[in-house]
């Protein structure tokens, strides 16, 4: 983790040892959208434990992810 992960944690008191399943990041996922988040793309996957992961990235980086798979295959 980089040193502003480290900082960020502190200040605000977040352990990521306490979250104990996906159910955890579940019910907080609106609170862990930036307030400044726009375009997000809906993502899931079904991760080792079984249970769906929703996530979302912002389309930018979705279209920066297929541009360099594309570079990558071609």
């Amino acid at each position: 983790m980089r040193a502003h992960t480290y900082h960020l944690f502190a200040r605000t008191s977040f352990d990521p040892a306490k979250v104990d399943s996906v159910a955890d990041i579940r019910a907080s996922s609106d609170a862990l959208r930036a307030d400044n988040a726009v375009g997000l793309a809906h993502f899931n996957t079904e991760g080792s434990s079984g249970e769906l992961s929703i996530f979302f990235i912002g389309t930018k980086r979705v279209s920066h992810d297929v541009t360099a798979k594309w570079h990558a295959t071609h």
